[in-house]
């Protein structure tokens, strides 16, 4: 492991590899290269050459730090390829959405011959789920907050959000926590959520006449049921932000809704 280590030390210090390293003991890397895009939860492929037998480890690392090995350093050389399933959440769970400083390492078990190391590549984290208004954000983030935690995460806002009124007046949204954090608040504990009662407020509210309805913002009034994981159910009333808009970068872009406050207060 510190060899894995050393490696993506100096890589990062150096200022970066050939686009294919070779250990000039015929192993070379192919993939991933500098436009490789892997996406967590997706399966990515290593492929290398290999121009010798026996066994071998593969690492990865993100930035300079070492993220672990891929295998049990018993990959056959001649195999030329390996398939791994990126975890949600391997890259992300730092509080970021992805990298671009993402390193595939090489070496033989034996400890024979040099590293190969990949170029820089790209890791980002899944899209978030689908979503067609703002009070269907609010639903699909509790029907998966219990079964699939890292898709109803990825429906608050990213962002940090501040409105200012002419007045002076302010509104500030922070942006979600990384996943870790904002399991360990209480989100982890949660099973299972049946929402009971869900209404659009934003009219009644003193800052219908302010700027967040024209930004796309609107506020529910959500009452639901939480069965946590020990199998106690509590009544919870919220209070809860949605902000529409769409993703940018797309061709054909689709209305993108996410959450930006859930509060027990107007």
């Amino acid at each position: 492991m510190k060899r894995i280590h050393a490696f993506v030390l100096a890589a990062t210090m150096s200022g970066g590899v050939a686009l294919a390293a070779n250990a000039g003991d015929g192993l070379t890397l192919s993939a991933p290269d500098r436009s490789t895009i892997w996406v967590e939860g997706d399966v990515a492929s290593i492929r290398w050459q290999s121009g010798g037998d026996g066994a071998l480890c593969i690492g990865l690392g993100m930035g300079g730090k070492d993220l672990g090995l891929l295998n049990d350093c018993d990959t056959p050389a001649g195999e030329g390829r390996f398939d791994w399933t990126i975890p949600e959440g391997r890259f992300t769970d730092f509080g970021i959405d992805g990298t671009r400083d993402a390193r595939v390492m090489l070496f033989r078990a034996d400890g024979h011959g040099d590293a190969v190391l990949s170029a820089p590549f790209t890791v980002v984290a899944r899209r978030p789920p689908a979503t067609t208004s703002h009070a269907d954000a609010i639903r699909r983030f509790y029907a998966l907050l219990g079964s699939e935690p890292r898709a109803a995460h990825a429906l608050l806002s990213p962002f940090r959000l501040t409105l200012e009124t002419a007045g002076g007046a302010k509104l500030s949204y922070p942006p979600r926590p990384d996943f870790l954090t904002w399991q360990e608040s209480g989100y982890g504990d949660i099973a299972r959520v049946e929402i009971q009662a869900i209404e659009d407020v934003s009219q009644q509210m003193h800052w219908a006449r302010e700027p967040e309805p024209m930004l796309g913002i609107r506020r529910f009034s959500v009452s639901l049921a939480e069965t946590h994981r020990d199998g106690t159910t509590m009544r919870r009333d919220y209070f809860i932000d949605v902000a529409g808009g769409y993703l940018a970068g797309e061709a054909d872009p689709a209305p993108s809704y996410r959450i930006l406050s859930i509060g027990t207060g107007p």
